[in-house]
Order: structure tokens, then C-alpha cells, then sequence
């Protein structure tokens, strides 16, 4: 049985497919000033694609999602991690129910369309400047693509 693929660099526009064939995600995110800062884009990613992730518990990602969502391990070598890969391999209805439930709150919360205008609204406050144009483009509701996310990769297996 194998359990990892280590397919070394690829293009981006072939990581859907590689998601795609992943049975949870593992995100091992250093405990830095700089991760913690960070817009954990690679979890809502997975979280999308409907994967039960594992993730180290830092403030970006410990603010985006509750543990409805994701499994919060201390840091990459925290013991229980081998115990959580493992309970997750045994149990396709919590993966399954971590899946949809991620999925769900990515398409609510953190679509891309949201991220790029929180973005733009955080960069406007920091020039000191108004925050005119994504707003109006939420507030009409323009989310048009946000079900379809990875081209449709996600919901092939819906």
C-alpha cells in the first residue's frame, strides 16, 4: 500500500490533480512571526477541494477555521500527528464530514473573490484611502465562479 508521492516541483496548474488524488493534506507551518501574519491560502486551498487537513495551530489558521474543520497539531513534531494521520485513514465518514464542512466554509468565507477584496481593503486602510470598488462588486453579489473552484476539480467527486 502506498501512502506518499513525492513528485518533486510541479506546475501550478496541475496541483488540483495532485489534490485531487490526496486522501487529507498536511500543512506544517513553522510557529514564525511570519506564518502566523500570513493568509494560510494554501489551507483554503485543500479545505476547496473538500480534504480533511492537519495543520499546525498558528494564529492565521487558528482564526480561519474551527476544529469542525481541521485537526490543530502544536508543530510538526508534535506525537499525536502519526495518531491523527491514522484516525483519519480509518474513518472516510469524518473525512468525508471535514471535507463538505471545509468546503462549505471556504465557499462562505474565504472564496477567492472575498480574499482579493480583503486584500484590497486592507492595502486602501494602509494608505490611508477609501475602499470603493470590491465592496460594490460583493455587495452584487459577483461570485459567479466561486462554486467552480480548480475548474470544477472539486466538485467532481461532490
Amino acid at each position: 500500500m502506498r501512502y506518499c508521492n513525492f513528485a518533486g516541483s510541479q506546475p501550478y496548474k496541475l496541483m488540483p490533480r495532485f489534490i485531487e488524488e490526496c486522501d487529507l493534506a498536511i500543512l506544517p507551518f513553522p510557529n514564525t512571526v511570519t506564518a502566523s501574519l500570513s493568509s494560510p491560502l494554501k489551507l483554503f486551498e485543500y479545505l476547496a477541494m473538500k480534504k480533511p487537513v492537519i495543520a499546525t495551530d498558528i494564529a492565521g489558521v487558528r482564526e480561519a477555521v474551527s476544529s469542525d474543520h481541521v485537526i490543530l497539531i502544536e508543530d510538526i513534531t508534535d506525537p499525536r500527528l502519526i495518531d491523527h494521520i491514522l484516525d483519519l485513514l480509518r474513518s472516510p465518514e469524518r473525512c468525508a464530514a471535514m471535507g463538505n464542512g471545509g468546503r462549505r466554509l471556504v465557499l462562505q468565507y474565504f472564496s477567492w473573490n472575498r480574499l482579493a477584496q480583503g486584500f484590497e481593503r486592507e492595502m486602501f486602510l494602509t494608505l490611508g484611502e477609501e475602499y470603493p470598488l470590491a465592496q460594490a462588486a460583493l455587495e452584487a453579489g459577483d461570485e459567479r465562479r466561486e462554486a467552480d473552484l480548480y475548474d470544477g476539480a472539486a466538485t467532481k467527486s461532490a
